[in-house]
């Protein structure tokens, strides 16, 4: 395979590359940007907690990549809470399609006491796709995971946004437990491309 990852201003080549056997996604870039306390409603197979959230960050389509460490800081054990979420208030401006999203997040300050269970994509109080039963240790690096996801026209203008869920502990008597990102990732979300967008483009 090869990607390739282009400005949607000449549409009529794009058209022939996704007629041979190629398929596409749009670039949703995490930023420095800080977001509010929000829920994704359905999103999550049991109601995923988003108090005291810290690493709420804004992502969208040709944003500037993020450089901030955000910290996440948890005094205490706790199961199935949100522990990132990546948000774009605008939408993607497109529908999305069927197919397989990939998720990125940058731990630059590890700490194994944070695992993600499960990440979720969805439009406004829609899931329109999920990765569960995960068991991703949040070591140091960036961790890369692929999501199912169906067509959904909502995408278009509703609120999206992906959302990391797991367990923190077992901390004990071990004080504050943190975890350190770096928002200066790409999701790569299925869509059909359309003019003034950026895309990457997989070919087989």
């Amino acid at each position: 395979m090869k990607n390739l990852i282009v400005s949607t201003l000449r549409l009529g080549l794009l058209t022939l590359l996704l007629a041979s056997s190629c398929f596409a996604q749009i670039l949703e870039t995490q930023t420095d940007s800080p977001g509010g306390i929000l829920n994704c409603g359905t999103c999550s197979s049991s109601a995923c907690s988003s108090a005291q959230l810290d690493t709420f960050r804004i992502m969208n389509e040709g944003g500037t990549a993020g450089s901030s460490e955000v910290s996440e800081i948890q005094s205490s054990d706790v199961t199935n809470r949100m522990i990132a979420l990546f948000s774009d208030a605008t939408g993607l401006g497109v529908a999305c399609d069927a197919g397989t999203a990939t998720t990125r997040l940058n731990v630059t300050t590890g700490n194994t006491n944070y695992t993600v269970t499960e990440i979720c994509i969805c439009q406004g109080s829609t899931e329109v796709g999920s990765a569960t039963g995960l068991s991703i240790a949040l070591s140091a690096g960036v961790k890369t995971q692929t999501v199912s996801i169906s067509s959904d026209s909502g995408c278009s203008s509703n609120t999206v946004r992906v959302i990391y869920c797991g367990d923190i502990g077992p901390i004990g008597g071990h004080g504050n437990q943190t975890v350190g990102i770096t928002p200066d990732q790409d999701h790569d979300i299925p869509a059909t491309p359309v003019a003034g967008k950026l895309f990457i483009i997989t070919t087989n």
